[in-house]
């Protein structure tokens, strides 16, 4: 799957930023979404699968905020992430990386 440069999400586009270092506090972390402003920051140098459920899980978090989605917790991001991965990679739901 390629990793989009821009999704748009309702009436938001979530603009894809590669970083070299992400990090919240004390803790470092693969990805982050800033719905505020419409960004999400994905950790460089990672594998193809972990990029792409870090992608879905932070595209998670911008849908439950553009959504209003106030009961979308960070552990049911986790599961949902890889399951709606999984969905549409089995159903050939996803483009390939054009080569």
């Amino acid at each position: 799957m390629r990793i989009p440069k821009s999704t748009k999400v309702g009436p938001m586009i979530y603009e894809t930023i590669r970083a070299d270092h992400l990090s919240a506090g004390p803790n470092l972390l693969y990805g982050q979404c800033d719905s505020e402003n419409g960004k999400i920051y994905m950790q460089k140098c990672m594998d193809k699968k972990k990029e792409e459920l870090v992608y879905f899980h932070e595209l998670l978090h911008g849908i439950a905020h553009t959504y209003g989605i106030n009961g979308l917790s960070e552990e049911t991001i986790k599961i949902l992430a890889p399951v709606l991965l999984d969905v549409l990679e089995c159903n050939k739901m996803l483009k390939e990386d054009k080569k």
